[in-house]
């Protein structure tokens, strides 16, 4: 009775470390998704409606995905303390204390800076071509991790599963 009990938790703890690889990659993908928005959002604000950046980073502070928040609260702190501070170096200075929050992967990391470089230039016509540029990026990132994550989930839960089985086996 005690081997089927250890069995069962055994089972339910393998497919529960599963479970809980699918929701990482889950939320990595949608934070792919949320960082494409945010860059819409300020590629849109910035050639649309002309808004000064400091003004259009405190909007997203408040109003992008809960993930982004505080990254776009601190570009902007970063902005309104350093009148003479560019805002790639803003967006650098931000990034260093949230980069190890592990949302993206490295590429992406990087990707991610360029995004501090866009807004350096401004809106005009090399801000288009390279917003657009940018975002097609983001673009290739999200399809590619679309494609990829349906299998990563069906190897972890069934990797997770066979380990389960594998270590009941062994205990019985």
């Amino acid at each position: 009775m005690v081997r089927l009990i250890g069995a069962v938790l055994i089972l339910f703890g393998t497919v529960g470390i599963g479970y809980d690889r699918m929701r990482q990659i889950k939320l990595h993908y949608e934070g792919l998704l949320d960082w494409r928005e945010c860059m819409l959002k300020i590629q849109g604000d910035m050639q649309s409606l002309k808004k000064p950046l400091p003004d259009i980073i405190a909007e997203l502070g408040h109003h992008a995905p809960e993930v982004f928040q505080s990254f776009f609260m601190q570009v902007h702190k970063e902005l309104m303390q350093y009148e003479n501070c560019s805002p790639e170096s803003c967006w650098k200075e931000a990034w260093k204390s949230w980069e190890n929050r592990e949302i993206f992967t490295k590429e992406e990391g990087q990707l991610f800076l360029e995004c501090g470089r866009l807004l350096e230039q401004g809106s005009g016509g090399i801000f288009e071509k390279e917003a657009e540029l940018l975002i097609e990026r983001i673009n290739i990132l999200i399809q590619r991790e679309q494609t990829e994550m349906r299998d990563r989930i069906k190897v972890s839960m069934y990797l997770c599963a066979t380990a389960g089985i594998f270590l009941v086996l062994i205990l019985v």
